[in-house]
Formats: C-alpha cells, sequence, structure tokens
C-alpha cells in the first residue's frame, strides 16, 4: 500500500464520516420519530425500512474505516475488534453482496424461506392457516396505488451468517447504537466546517411506507422465476428502492444538489447498490436456468434495461470500489482550487473515471434513470404493484 493512497483514503473516510454522522441525525428526526397510520397495509414501515436500508449502508462504512485505521492505529483497533457486536458488523458489511459468487445462495435463500415458514407455522397447514402469514412486503404508497419495494427477507438475509440470526428489538437497537457511537466518534474527530456541508432538509412530504402480511408459498407462487431467482431478486429490489428513496425522497433534492461533496457522497452510495445489483443480474443470466434466463432478459429489455449498453456501468464500478479506503488515488490534475472542500471533490473525480464535476453529476444522473428502470423491471416480474378504488 503506498502511503499516498492510504492518506488519501484517510481523508475521504474521514469525511464520509461526518456525512454519515450527519445523516443518521436527518434519518432519526424525520423518519424514526414519526409512525404514520397504515391507509391499506398492516403496518406502517417507513421506519422499518428505512433501518434496514441504512443499517447495511452504515455498517459497510464502519467496517472499511476500521480496516484502513487498523494499519495506523492497530492498538485501538485490537481492542474495537474484541467488541462482540464486531463480529456481526462484519456479517452485515459482507451482505452487501444478494448472491454469492462461489455458488450456493439458492441454500441460503431456502434456509431463510423454510424457517419462516417454521416460525409462523405454515409448514404443516392446520386450520389456522389463513389466518397466518411468514413474510412481510413492503409497498410504497402512491396517490392511492401501492408500488412493491421490498420485504423482510432482507434483514434476513444481512444477518444469516450472525451467532444469533433472530435478533429481538434490544439487539437491533444495540447493534444500531454500536454502529452510531462509532460512527460519530470518527466525525467529531474532524473539523466539518471545512467541508461547507449545507444542511440536510425534509421534502415537505415524507413517502407514505406500509407493510403488508403475506404467505411466501404465494409470493414465490405469482413470480415469473424459479424461488431461488425470485429471492435475489426482491433482495435487489430492496437494495435499490431503498436507496432510490433516500436520494430522492427522504432529503430534499436541493439539499444535495446544492453541495458537490454531498452530491459525490450520494452517488457514491447509490454506485454500491447499482453494482452489486449488476453483478446480481449477470450471474442469474449466466448461471440459472434457462427459463429463468428467458424471463429476467426479457422483462430487463421491455423495461429498456439492457445489460451490455448500461451509461453508468463503469463509473458505477469505479466509484463503489472506493469503500475499500486503502486504494484510493488522487490526480493532483483535477484539483482546481486549494481548499480542503476541492480537494475530496477531486478525490472522487478521480476514482470515479470522469474529469469534471459535470460529468460527475451526469453519470449520477445516469445511476438514477437506470436504477429506476430496473426497478420497474423487478416490479414486473412480481406482479403486486395495485390501484385501489376511492
Amino acid at each position: 500500500m503506498e502511503q499516498s493512497e492510504n492518506f488519501n483514503g484517510l481523508k475521504m473516510m474521514q469525511f464520509e464520516a461526518q456525512c454519515h454522522f450527519e445523516l443518521i441525525m436527518h434519518l432519526i428526526s424525520n423518519c424514526f420519530q414519526q409512525k404514520r397510520i397504515p391507509e391499506y397495509g398492516c403496518e406502517s414501515g417507513l421506519r422499518s425500512f428505512v433501518a434496514s436500508g441504512y443499517q447495511l449502508d452504515a455498517s459497510v462504512f464502519l467496517y472499511e474505516a476500521i480496516k484502513l485505521l487498523e494499519g495506523i492505529l492497530p492498538e485501538q483497533i485490537t481492542v474495537l475488534k474484541n467488541e462482540k457486536e464486531y463480529l456481526d458488523l462484519k456479517v452485515v458489511r459482507n451482505n452487501i453482496h444478494t448472491f454469492s459468487k462461489c455458488g450456493g445462495f439458492s441454500k441460503k435463500a431456502e434456509c431463510i424461506t423454510n424457517e419462516k415458514r417454521t416460525e409462523y407455522k405454515l409448514d404443516t397447514p392446520d386450520w389456522l392457516f389463513p389466518l397466518r402469514n411468514d413474510i412481510s412486503l413492503v409497498f410504497e404508497i402512491v396517490d392511492g396505488s401501492r408500488h412493491f419495494i421490498g420485504s423482510d427477507y432482507f434483514i434476513s438475509h444481512c444477518l444469516f451468517e450472525s451467532n444469533n440470526r433472530k435478533w429481538n428489538g434490544l439487539e437491533y437497537k444495540k447493534f444500531a447504537s454500536y454502529v452510531s457511537s462509532h460512527i460519530k466518534a470518527l466525525a467529531i474527530s474532524t473539523d466539518e466546517t471545512l467541508y461547507e456541508l449545507t444542511p440536510l432538509n425534509a421534502p415537505k412530504i415524507m413517502p407514505q411506507i406500509e407493510l403488508f402480511d403475506f404467505k411466501s408459498a404465494d409470493l414465490y407462487a405469482i413470480a415469473k422465476v424459479s424461488n431461488s431467482v425470485a429471492f435475489r431478486l426482491i433482495l435487489i429490489l430492496h437494495q435499490i428502492s431503498y436507496g432510490i428513496l433516500l436520494t430522492e425522497k427522504l432529503i430534499d433534492r436541493s439539499s444535495i444538489e446544492k453541495s458537490d461533496l454531498w452530491t459525490c457522497f450520494f452517488t457514491k452510495q447509490l454506485a454500491i447498490k447499482y453494482d452489486e445489483s449488476i453483478d446480481n443480474l449477470q450471474s442469474i443470466l449466466r448461471f440459472s436456468e434457462m427459463s429463468d434466463q428467458k424471463v429476467l432478459s426479457s422483462t430487463l429489455e421491455n423495461c429498456g434495461v439492457i445489460l451490455p449498453e448500461l451509461k453508468a456501468r463503469g463509473f458505477s464500478q469505479s466509484l463503489r470500489n472506493t469503500i475499500h479506503y486503502q486504494r484510493t488515488n488522487l490526480d493532483v490534475n483535477k484539483i482546481t482550487d486549494i481548499t480542503t472542500k476541492d480537494y475530496l471533490v477531486a478525490i472522487y473525480l478521480s476514482n470515479s473515471d470522469v474529469y469534471t464535476m459535470e460529468d460527475f453529476k451526469q453519470k449520477a444522473q445516469e445511476i438514477t434513470q437506470e436504477l429506476r428502470a430496473l426497478q420497474a423491471a423487478l416490479q414486473k416480474i412480481f406482479p403486486l404493484n395495485k390501484e385501489y378504488k376511492k
């Protein structure tokens, strides 16, 4: 590892710690304090959907920050890694991947599905069978219609390799506190005024997210692909839907657009989800059953998602790889001024194959457009969207 790369990575990590800290404060104030009465579903889902999505983002950041600091502050990091929550942090971080490059993911999907069916006594039907459900589906309610955006399978996936896969509310809270407290410690170690970040404002109307109880057997029955592929597609849908919601409906867009550094930070979060999702889709189209490949390929194409022609793919791959802070480059020719802000912008430009901030913003728009198209395609695999008559 070159010392310059290590230094650039450290500066990026310190900046992103501040971004995460401010984002945590924003989400707590605007998503976690209110609980809306559901209009169509069983329960309000904004809090749980945002918590599950952000938990993964925060875990990836903190785990990679610890890896970087291990070479700088080895004694302090050894103490931190001995905390029992660190093992769960590693589990959650590694589940940024919604499939396994070594194969065998179908066994994980089957195990999670079967465990939930057993937990809710649906493996052997009895007279209470019609009243029982084993999964919770997440929908966004827009103008009297519902749009499928995820499932509690996502959190089960994130925690699957943990020693305790069935966390209760207190355990979730302890883990969230562990992650947020360490992020705060990293954030307060730097002078945030140097970044000139605009405050994150909430939109006038927060999105309406609702949870619907469902039977997994019914979900798999209406899916147009095999069970294991359906499970993977649900994870992709959950992951990208959270990213879209975060940057378009949980934060006033002008808060991001006014700041080049906020644009860099949030574009990186979307790039991570974009790149992981496209990797997963490519794996399905290469290794799954031919019937699954045909359905998925046709649906993607009909929604304008043609993988070899994606405009943001290379940009997203490069930017996604900056989660590894030890590999952070800097092209000094991209520094336009001598402020800390301009230095950080140059780091993002240097690691995303673009030369100017205008080019960066154009690629950010392409990521969002292609994620929206992918979301629409996945919703067609699961025909659950519905309009309610008023």
